[in-house]
């Protein structure tokens, strides 16, 4: 039997679990900004997590969790660059053999 197993983002209420866990708050002025990115950011559960624990004091956890959340929103912004960039470039490579197959 196959098991495909699919990892699910991390939502802004599942980012509040997590901080009530492993911060033990409920509320900080950097939420709501947490909150827009994860929405965007394409993050799991167990790496706000991990950005969670990385540091001693909340509100460096929670900068620090606020850089990695715009780091991959950048990863992906150039992940999906480069999607863009070879599709043009096969399309390109399929005209020249077109055009070269009708003469």
């Amino acid at each position: 039997m196959d098991v495909h197993i699919h990892m699910a983002y991390c939502t802004p209420c599942g980012f509040k679990l997590l901080a009530a866990n492993y911060l033990g708050i409920k509320d900080h002025k950097f939420f709501k900004e947490i909150e827009e990115l994860i929405d965007i950011a394409n993050v799991t559960p167990a790496e706000v997590a991990e950005q969670l624990l990385k540091e001693h004091e909340v509100g460096d956890s929670l900068k620090g969790l606020i850089n990695f959340l715009h780091k991959k929103m950048k990863e992906k912004e150039e992940d999906k660059a480069k999607k863009v960039e070879i599709t043009q470039v096969k399309s390109v490579d399929e005209k020249k053999e077109s055009n070269g197959n009708g003469i």
